[in-house]
């Protein structure tokens, strides 16, 4: 059975700076800049001002990226077939930035299907400011939108997902699509605690509806989509996810806990020295892409989160978001 994602194309950027840096991005984008924020830049030139100020020496790490996409190279480093639909950027052809997308992913054995538009293919800048426990805040410089249609879906194939494609339409509409013909097994990532509380009644509805199936986030975000703060057994037996099949909570040092139908598990994380981690930038997507692995596979709940922990153990000792092929 083929995992499929559904995400645009992304080229991340990566920066480390202080505090003070980038709350003097406010003044740049005029508006209040706050940790862990996600904020939306409307020009090109915005955006390479927010780089210039943030790494003027240019020290940043630029890759192909996106939740979704990193999911899925995660899934096939763990033998599950995998497809990608996206949208790219055009002005004659693909351009730069979408080849490279396309090709990060094709090196991991993973099918590429691109709807091209003329515009620009989108760029995410995500800054962590060392000093803190990692959060990262996000300014995203969008790209082109279209709906697609003739998905290369099988009924019953799994469908992986994130919030940040619900924020827009034509995206929105098509997973809209998806989610209402009952007929794929939808995996979503919460992805952002900004975002989560913008979409949490929405978020509850399609779960009270069926209509999501498996649920990955830190506490942070369940803690968003359901609007209390709440303990670890809490999140996972709250009624207001009771239809969720799957629920994945991962909880950083603290490991990973799990509900699969009835069944809970809890995965200790594996224990790495301070010095090997580098960014925890695509662990969450590492889980995510491995849990599903496992459980296409049908392996034992307690082997998923064992995988699962252990490939997020390798990804944050690397300043990728992704393991090389």
């Amino acid at each position: 059975m083929k995992l499929t994602g559904i995400g645009p194309a992304i080229i991340d950027y990566h920066i480390h700076t202080t505090i003070k840096s980038l709350y003097e991005c406010s003044a740049i984008l005029q508006q209040d800049i706050k940790l862990g924020g996600w904020y939306q830049i409307s020009t090109a030139e915005d955006f390479e001002q927010i780089i210039e100020h943030l790494a003027p020496t240019h020290s940043y790490i630029k890759m192909a990226g996106g939740s979704p996409a990193n999911a899925l190279v995660s899934a096939s480093q763990h033998g599950v077939l995998s497809n990608f639909i996206t949208t790219v950027g055009q002005t004659q052809d693909i351009d730069q930035d979408g080849k490279i997308f396309i090709k990060s992913l094709e090196i991991h054995d993973i099918e590429v299907h691109p709807v091209l538009s003329l515009g620009h293919t989108a760029k995410i800048l995500s800054v962590t400011i060392p000093e803190t426990r990692g959060e990262k805040t996000m300014f995203i410089f969008e790209g082109v939108k279209n709906e697609l249609h003739s998905l290369p879906i099988t009924p019953g194939q799994y469908v992986l997902t994130d919030c940040y494609e619900f924020l827009h339409d034509p995206m929105k509409s098509t997973i809209d699509r998806l989610m209402d013909s009952k007929k794929h097994i939808i995996a979503l990532g919460l992805g952002n605690f900004t975002i989560v509380e913008k979409l949490n009644t929405y978020l509850l509805e399609k779960i009270a509806a069926s209509k999501i199936h498996m649920l990955f986030g830190n506490e942070d975000e369940f803690q968003k989509l359901l609007g209390e703060n709440l303990s670890t057994m809490e999140i996972i037996t709250h009624p207001l996810l009771a239809n969720l099949t799957d629920i994945i909570l991962t909880q950083g040092r603290n490991g990973i806990t799990a509900r699969s139908n009835n069944e809970i598990c809890h995965q200790k994380a594996f224990s790495i020295s301070k010095d090997l981690i580098v960014s925890t930038i695509g662990a969450g997507d590492a889980v995510a892409g491995t849990y599903l692995a496992g459980t296409i596979k049908d392996l034992p709940l307690q082997q998923r989160l064992r995988n699962a922990a252990h490939q997020a153990g390798k990804i944050i000792q690397t300043e990728d978001a992704r393991l090389p092929a």
